[in-house]
């Protein structure tokens, strides 16, 4: 019988196979055990109104994308658009994810409360870390 294998019958298999897990089993000891949950405010204007100031600094942002076409370089695919957001991190400088502005053409902005859009360019962008 060597170099020969046997498979298992199904009865074999049943008696070796793991116990399942029982609902008594999981449970012990649980009922006896006490939580304490903290009682939640409710939300004040006051903390609404703290949190309103750097709303402004949240905008959207919109791409128009552009990939590259590996097996003809000399074509490009087809465009497409995405939107996202991004926030204002000092002066004129604007953060948002990598993925938002990846094979980007053009770039706009827009503030919260605002129609007008703004062009924008696109200093730096870190695919390893997901920001751009």
């Amino acid at each position: 019988r060597r170099g020969r294998h046997e498979l298992p019958s199904d009865a074999d298999a049943a008696l070796r196979a793991p116990p399942s897990p029982t609902r008594r089993g999981a449970s012990k000891g649980a009922a006896n055990m006490k939580v304490d949950v903290p009682a939640v405010e409710p939300l004040r204007w006051e903390q609404v109104a703290k949190v309103m100031p750097s709303m402004d600094a949240v905008v959207k942002v919109f791409c128009v994308h552009t990939e590259p076409n590996f097996s003809m370089p000399w074509q490009r695919k087809r465009q497409y658009s995405s939107s996202s957001s991004g926030f204002i991190i000092g002066g004129r400088r604007v953060l948002t994810n990598a993925h938002s502005v990846e094979h980007y053409t053009q770039v706009k902005l827009k503030k919260r409360g605002s129609d007008t859009k703004y062009l924008a360019t696109v200093l730096a962008i870190g695919n390893e870390c997901d920001i751009g």
